[in-house]
């Protein structure tokens, strides 16, 4: 009896690898540096870029210094080095400034299968039938509360801009 529970613990066991061995589940890395905004404050370049490139791990959708929140705004600065979800925000506006890189921005369409990932917050795989537009340094773009997006990149490409969310 002992010997059957073995083997049939065992044979479980093996009919779980393969699931345990799936891709790793995506996450995003995000560093908190923000500060009351009551005085003056420097964030020196090259710890920014440090703690950017820390944060870009094989699992990392992004990685994201949050530099400001307020009930009305957010400001961060984000790298990325794969394509992007698709999002909707239903109370902010993305303003977008492109640092570094470059990649595509498809906006519009739908998302089949957004699903709440927070308060006011819908995201999903791909955006479908949206309009694209290039992304390069430079380039600046306003995404308005509720319109479907997401950041699309070539293999091996990698991008960094600037995020500020208003609230509507």
């Amino acid at each position: 009896m002992t010997r059957r529970i073995l083997l049939l613990a065992a044979a479980l066991g093996a009919m779980a690898l393969p699931a345990a061995a799936q891709a790793p589940q995506m996450t995003a890395t995000v560093t908190d540096r923000t500060a009351p905004d009551t005085a003056v404050r420097r964030l020196a370049g090259a710890a920014l870029s440090q703690t950017i490139a820390r944060g870009m791990t094989p699992n990392a959708w992004y990685s994201q210094v949050l530099l400001s929140r307020h009930d009305a705004y957010q400001v961060m600065n984000v790298a990325r080095d794969k394509t992007g979800q698709a999002e909707i925000h239903a109370d902010f506006a993305d303003h977008v400034f492109i640092q570094s890189g470059e990649g595509t921005l498809m906006t519009g369409g739908r998302v089949p299968d957004a699903r709440d990932t927070a308060p006011g917050e819908r995201r999903g795989s791909a955006v479908i039938a949206g309009n694209t537009q290039p992304m390069r340094a430079g380039d600046y773009f306003f995404i308005p509360p509720g319109v479907p997006h997401q950041m699309i990149l070539p293999r091996g490409g990698r991008i960094q801009y600037i995020t500020f969310k208003t609230h509507k």
